[in-house]
């Protein structure tokens, strides 16, 4: 799958492309890859490609953050939807979503480079757990969210934790989050 003049593919399966620069490739392992040490093939047309190899796990869940002066936080929705926040907290027995890359295998499978869709919802395979303040948080839901490509959406309720930052971790198949 080629955006601008750049593809890429993993053990021969074109890799769908979500963002092309310079200096930076983003794009999707295809959901056939197994376990285990890729190929991974860049090519630009005009210029040829450059091979690499690189190891794939099952599961290497990572949440996506965000920045600011107090420090990185995970980016969350609170149960009304709004960005958790020091200013938009949740509070214990909250739902929140947390969302993250990496769970591996979903069921039913998504085809590579395709949203998720929410008829049916596609779950993480593996089991997934969540600690908030490092308590054990109850995961609800660990899947494919809904118009999102590769993206993971993890449900869990808010432990009795003390107000304020807390840490969060998911886990996935026994391999802890960022």
């Amino acid at each position: 799958i080629m955006l601008g003049d750049v593809t890429v593919t993993v053990n021969g399966v074109p890799a769908p492309l979500l963002y092309v620069s310079p200096t930076q490739i983003n794009g999707q392992i295809p959901v056939e890859t197994a376990a285990g040490q890729a190929r991974i093939v860049v090519n630009r047309v005009g210029l040829g490609g450059g091979e690499v190899r690189a190891n794939v796990a099952s599961a290497a869940p990572a949440i996506f953050e965000f920045a600011d002066t107090s420090g990185n936080f995970a980016l969350a929705l609170n149960q009304d939807y709004s960005i958790n926040s020091l200013d938009m907290p949740a509070a214990p027995g909250d739902f929140m979503s947390f969302f993250l890359t990496g769970a591996g295998a979903v069921s039913p499978v998504v085809a590579s480079g395709s949203p998720g869709v929410a008829d049916p919802l596609s779950y993480v395979v593996a089991k997934v757990t969540a600690t908030i303040g490092f308590q054990t948080a109850d995961v609800s839901f660990a899947g494919l969210a809904p118009g999102f490509v590769g993206l993971v959406q993890v449900n869990a309720r808010v432990p009795n934790v003390p107000t304020g930052i807390q840490p969060v971790t998911i886990i996935v198949g026994g391999v802890a989050s960022n």
